[in-house]
């Protein structure tokens, strides 16, 4: 599990319980008074003015001084995305990039920006690997602070404005006013989830949407809003001793870009033109044309894991070999065969079975017997040892995310039949691979007429030729993991035996 996952420091203990009260313990909390219809009016506009300004940037910290966490970066409420980039007080395994969307979080460990400075904003593009990608728990044992701050941060925006008679009987209280960087605000201590706007009866309680307690189970914060209803400052204690405050940036409407495995680029799916469809009729033919090339995989894995892939591809075959291998364990690095049968696997190459190449790097000494890490795999494969699941049996039991990849590879997309494309594919996005402009297309398969256009499980990476440079699959997590294919020779492949 990656250690900035749960921010690595018993000071940082996830919660089990939701928000704590924002009262300090030292002192008595100022009681303030019960908010004025027009103080709860603007507190319940809260939520639909960050819907329509859409984004801000952000600054959070974590902690107290000497021992917090600081991170810097921007959200998108519309999407909705955060995207940070995470230091502490001292170097250590709380520095790193993260991102998040509702229900999950992506780390890439290492320290941003320079030393000295506190709140370093993160890289404009994003680095392309080294993400590990697990669900968000804001609440239970799993939970941690990260993950309820985010949940907080994605639970206010709304389509429409709250309910201000429900804001007033939550027992919000008008604190303070004060002056914000120049800016006039209120001081309101209200809810961790304001009550969402009704109609007619109310229910009593309302059911929680972010995970996050109401005040009367215990969770509140302050909130520092303007005259426009604007949230400037938000503070709350995500445990009895772990306060954090977060700043917003209103006029900073940076449009933080999401990872590939968290989806990459927005998509608007739409059904596709009669040309694109036979573009991707098109697709199986010039896939052969070209032969295949060299393939790499990089796939997210629950909980917190990262597998990747690397070998060749041959659509005359047609045929996929491949290593894969897990950075964080290289005990678990499985040759893979995949052809018309189904997925062979074979466990750690012995140096006695198979040739070992030039550029071979052995993996760290283990008691186990010897182990030879190539890249790409040799090009014989090593006889006996191999599992084979055929497709007939991954359809029966379900297929992996793996699998679900490479037959999507082999297949590229099949038929050839610009009518069923029509029926079965979305256009997504235009977007950029490598330098070379492609078109993300969704095609669904037969058992997933029911889904909703963008939300299936495979993705197709096309150029204008209608060459397939990369398949995307939204894994089991809900995140995405892709296999890319280079143009370019393809050794003589031979099934093992």
């Amino acid at each position: 599990m990656v250690a900035l996952f749960g921010m690595a420091a018993a000071a940082v203990i996830g919660l089990a319980n939701g928000l704590a009260s924002c009262a300090p313990r030292s002192r008595p909390p100022d009681p303030g008074r019960p908010v004025s219809t027009a103080e709860a009016q603007r507190l319940a506009s809260l939520r639909v003015r960050d819907q329509q300004d859409g984004r801000s940037g952000i600054q959070v910290t974590i902690g107290t001084p000497g021992a917090a966490v600081h991170l810097s970066g921007w959200i998108d409420w519309r999407r909705p995305l955060v995207y940070l980039a995470s230091v502490g007080d001292r170097p250590g395994p709380s520095d790193g990039l993260v991102q998040a969307v509702p229900g999950l979080v992506a780390v890439r460990l290492g320290r941003p920006g320079g030393a000295d400075n506190q709140y370093p904003r993160p890289p404009a593009t994003p680095p392309a690997d080294g993400w590990r990608v697990r669900r968000l728990a804001a609440d239970g044992p799993a939970g941690s602070p990260f993950d309820s701050l985010f949940a907080l941060l994605f639970g206010l925006r709304a389509d429409t404005a709250d309910d201000p008679a429900a804001v007033v009987a939550t027992g919000a209280r008008f604190v303070r006013r004060d002056l914000l960087l120049g800016v006039p605000v209120d001081v309101i201590s209200g809810p961790a989830e304001l009550p969402p706007g009704m109609v007619g009866p109310r229910p009593s309680p309302a059911p929680s949407r972010s995970g996050l307690p109401f005040a009367g189970r215990g969770g509140q914060v302050t909130y520092w809003l303007d005259g426009g209803s604007r949230l400037r400052r938000l503070d709350a204690m995500l445990r009895a001793d772990l306060p954090v405050r977060v700043d917003f940036t209103r006029d900073d409407q940076t449009v933080p870009p999401a990872v590939a495995a968290l989806g990459g680029a927005p998509i608007a799916a739409r059904p596709v033109t009669p040309a694109q469809a036979q573009l991707l009729a098109r697709m199986p033919a010039r896939d052969w044309a070209v032969r295949g090339g060299r393939l790499t995989i990089v796939l997210p894995t629950a909980p917190a894991g990262l597998l990747r892939g690397d070998g060749w591809l041959d659509w005359r075959a047609p045929a996929a070999y491949l290593v894969t291998r897990n950075p964080d364990d290289p005990h678990q690095d499985t040759l893979v065969w995949s052809d018309r049968v189904g997925v062979r696997t074979r466990g750690a190459v012995d140096s006695s079975a198979a040739p070992v190449p030039a550029d071979a790097v052995p993996a760290s000494p283990s008691p186990t017997p010897s182990i030879v890490v190539t890249s790409p795999p040799p090009t014989k494969p090593p006889a006996g040892g191999w599992r084979t699941v055929t497709w007939a049996q991954q359809d029966a039991q379900g297929a992996s995310d793996l699998e679900l990849l490479l037959g999507a590879a082999l297949a590229a997309t099949g038929t050839g039949d610009a009518a069923l494309m029509r029926t079965r594919a979305s256009w997504l996005r235009e977007d950029v691979l490598a330098g070379v402009p492609v078109t993300v297309y969704e095609i669904r398969g037969p058992a997933e007429s029911g889904t909703p256009p963008g939300q299936g499980l495979l993705r197709y990476w096309v150029d204008r030729s209608g060459l397939l440079l990369r398949v995307e699959v939204r894994t089991a997590d809900q995140a995405f993991g892709y296999l890319d294919v280079a143009a370019g020779p393809v050794p003589p492949l031979s099934p093992p035996r």
